[in-house]
């Protein structure tokens, strides 16, 4: 073997070890954060651990409430549904990035609200087969809850930018739409929880029993970043997903208060399709990312990429521009079907079966 191959070989060695170790140090730190599949016949508590305990090595343990109290109130019950998703691959050792664009079709508001009533109910229902009380909603209205219940009447349509705490994964995944819907009788979950002294904790030392808040994220994809080293890809599997963004906030009329915020994401049984359709890319779209595809290569080969020449100007093309240049969209409809209620409700049962597991035996 000549030198310069052997100089060659053992470089490429030595990248390909270091960046299995910088590979293995970040999943130490990070932890699992592979998606959790739930089925019927599931461990709910063993489940409910494994999204819910903040993953890495360091990482301290999952506190639970421990409240001998049997008496509780659920003020809010939230979903948030995105409508348009975005899907990100962030590249891989100078590969482009890539970027999609997800749209769910076919439903309302008034559906999603008929589902967070559906699931409101399947929880209440696991609360009460664990030995608790479950008072009336009727029973906040007297409350300084009150105001939070009357802001639930109207239904919000978020967009990116007032949606920082709706996030999924924030390299691959973040709503740019979402519908957020209470469930009735319950109130907005409240933005801001300052310990004791936030809305649930003041419900709470008002009447004396405990204060449940759940908001979930029901997402309609599974998406994942499956890129290697040198290229970037993206994975989107219409399935129904309680995804990152969900919480669940306990609070004792004592002052204790337990924040528990989801980790890793929740796979449910089913989709509401088989399969995301590609859309059309229109004659303005194409003419536009054409006309950017240009300028980006012309800026790169003047070494506007910092490379200059012709792998500048290849490195200075967007890769979503030129497929949508050469008549390929980022865009993808997921085509809610007629039995989207009962299919998304369906699952999300078996969701409220472990999000109860919050709640001590």
């Amino acid at each position: 073997m000549h030198l310069i191959q052997r100089w060659v070989w053992t470089g490429l060695c030595v990248f390909g070890v270091s960046v299995a170790q910088a590979g293995l140090f970040d999943k130490m730190l990070s932890g699992d954060q592979s998606v959790v599949s739930l089925e019927e016949q599931t461990d709910y508590a063993a489940a409910f651990t494994k999204v819910f305990q903040q993953p890495g090595a360091l990482a301290p343990a999952l506190r639970r409430p421990d409240s001998p109290l049997r008496k509780v109130h659920i003020a809010s019950f939230e979903l948030i549904f995105p409508t348009e998703l975005a899907a990100s691959s962030s590249g891989h050792m100078g590969a482009q990035n890539v970027a999609y664009t997800y749209f769910l079709r076919n439903t309302t508001p008034q559906k999603m609200k008929e589902i967070a009533d559906l699931a409101l109910a399947d929880f209440s229902e696991a609360v009460r087969a664990r030995g608790y009380e479950v008072l009336p909603p009727g029973a906040l209205v007297n409350t300084s809850f009150k105001e939070h219940i009357d802001a639930a009447a109207n239904v919000q349509q978020r967009e990116r930018g007032a949606l920082s705490k709706m996030f999924g994964n924030k390299e691959t995944e973040a709503d740019n739409v979402a519908v957020v819907v209470q469930a009735t009788g319950t109130g907005v979950f409240p933005s801001q929880q300052i310990m004791s002294t936030g809305p649930f904790g003041k419900l709470a030392a008002e009447t004396g029993a405990m204060v449940v808040g759940v908001r979930m994220r029901v997402v309609f994809s599974e998406i994942a970043d499956v890129g290697g080293i040198a290229f970037s890809a993206v994975e989107a599997k219409p399935r129904n997903v309680v995804g990152k963004g969900t919480e669940i906030h306990i609070h004792a009329p004592d002052g204790n208060f337990w924040q528990m915020p989801l980790y890793r994401a929740v796979g449910l049984p089913h989709g509401i399709v088989k399969e995301a359709v590609r859309m059309e890319v229109t004659g303005g779209e194409r003419a536009q990312a054409i006309a950017t595809v240009g300028a980006s290569a012309l800026l790169g080969f003047f070494g506007g990429s910092g490379s200059g020449g012709l792998a500048g100007a290849v490195g200075g093309v967007n890769s979503q521009d030129a497929a949508q240049a050469l008549g390929e969209s980022p865009k993808f409809e997921v085509t809610a079907q007629e039995d989207y209620v009962s299919n998304v409700t369906g699952d999300l049962k078996l969701a409220t079966r472990m999000m109860v597991e919050a709640l001590p035996h």
